[in-house]
């Protein structure tokens, strides 16, 4: 709480912005719609074979060195 009359409260020195837009600046950043067309992976040249990973336990599993893994770690 702020006991002290001589120093406003944060809520009454700002709206919490620092940062301030100008008008011009207000009126680029309004929303937009975009549309973005994005072609299929089968056609794309080259990625007709490709196959999404199993979903799962095993969706996430990668081939991995041993270093990467730890092993002999503990060894010494």
């Amino acid at each position: 709480m702020n006991n002290d009359p001589q120093k406003p409260a944060a809520a009454q020195v700002r709206d919490g912005s620092d940062v301030h837009d100008s008008p011009q600046d207000e009126a680029r950043l309004q929303p937009e719609e975009t549309i973005i067309e994005l072609p299929d992976v089968e056609d794309i040249p080259g990625q007709e074979f490709v196959h999404a990973p199993p979903l799962g336990e095993l969706g996430d599993t990668t081939i991995a060195s041993d270093d990467e893994e730890g092993k002999g770690l503990f060894d010494d």
